[in-house]
């Protein structure tokens, strides 16, 4: 049971070492959302690359 809150507390200690405050806020958004897939246990890395690949082709469009 305490292994599920490894990650948490892992990313936690790295949040302390991001530049800025715009930067831990999205290195937190991050982190939530892959904790979130991996609890509902979608592959990590296939929902990922989905995710940025459709942001590229939007922000292309712009």
């Amino acid at each position: 049971m305490e292994n599920c809150y490894l990650p948490v507390a892992v990313s936690r200690k790295n949040i302390l070492f991001a530049g800025s405050l715009l930067a831990k806020k999205r290195m937190a958004a991050i982190l939530n959302l892959l904790e979130t897939v991996k609890l509902n246990r979608h592959a990590t890395y296939i929902w990922l690359h989905d995710v940025l690949t459709r942001s590229y082709l939007i922000l292309k469009q712009l």
